[in-house]
């Protein structure tokens, strides 16, 4: 009678952890999403991109790489954003060391020790104009920032 009692624990144990580990229970429905980010026609080569749902739900965020390309993470690597509305925000930053090497580096960060790739606009949540509707057939995005007009 103790050797089954001494199991009982454990066997508990592995049921309650096994119900755990149900992988993605409890959360909605993710679509991934790839593309490329690109500004005056050249490819943003680095910063991040970030979907923010409408319905307040939590954000997808990608790093942008040195070709423009990103993929979008909401809990684990490449998962995806939320179906429906999001406001997209681009921000892209860099050290200032010799000066603009391309056209989308003549924008002037906040900081003088950094230049911003894309126009402030696209960097902030309240202010950005781009929107993506996330479908349950979409798998790639591209943003195609135009020049600057002053």
């Amino acid at each position: 009678m103790t050797r089954c009692t001494n199991r009982l624990p454990v066997l508990l144990a592995g049921i309650f952890l096994a119900a755990g580990c149900g992988g993605d229970s409890g959360r909605d429905q993710r679509v991934p999403i790839s593309g490329k980010v690109t500004y005056a026609g050249e490819p943003v080569t680095e910063g991040r991109i970030m979907f923010y749902p409408e319905d307040g739900r939590r954000m997808a965020m990608g790093a942008i790489d040195a070709a423009g390309h990103y993929e979008l993470t909401t809990y684990d690597r490449g998962d995806g954003a939320f179906l429906g509305t999001h406001k997209v925000v681009i921000d892209a930053v860099r050290e200032n060391s010799a000066g603009p090497a391309s056209p989308a580096e003549e924008l002037q960060a906040e900081d003088p020790g950094f230049v911003r790739l894309v126009p402030s606009v696209y960097a902030d949540r309240r202010s950005t104009p781009l929107t993506a509707e996330v479908a349950e057939a979409d798998d790639a995005m591209d943003f195609e920032l135009p020049r600057r007009q002053d």
